[in-house]
């Protein structure tokens, strides 16, 4: 099945909408609705300087029903925000000499964003 602009709007709008849930407007973020077919969809991060790009896959196969609902697309956004929310870690565990002074920081990080979005819904 072939992503439509419609569905491209609706994964913008929900990584938005999760973006400013997790507080990632520290990132420079760019959308793009791409014809790469090997994924439904990624980011392709530069953690410094914090530098985004959120692609959606035009093309998604192995549906079961055949179909692209929008629970699907939101699913697939909110995944790809995850992947935003744990990049300063993951880019630290893949960095050769690291300290606990920089892993310690990036995974505060993680959950005070966590805990501002889990507790301020009370």
């Amino acid at each position: 099945m072939k992503t439509t602009k419609k569905h491209f709007e609706i994964f913008k709008k929900e990584c938005e909408k999760w973006i400013d849930i997790f507080e990632l407007n520290n990132w420079e973020i760019m959308f793009v609705h791409s014809k790469r077919a090997d994924n439904r969809a990624w980011i392709n991060p530069s953690t410094n300087p914090r530098l985004v790009k959120i692609a959606l896959g035009a093309k998604w196969i192995n549906l079961e029903p055949d179909v692209i609902a929008d629970k699907d697309i939101k699913r697939v956004a909110f995944h790809e925000i995850c992947e935003l929310l744990i990049e300063p870690l993951g880019y630290l565990a893949e960095c050769r000499f690291i300290t606990d002074t920089e892993i310690e920081p990036a995974r505060h990080d993680i959950i005070g964003k966590l805990e501002s979005v889990i507790f301020n819904e009370e």
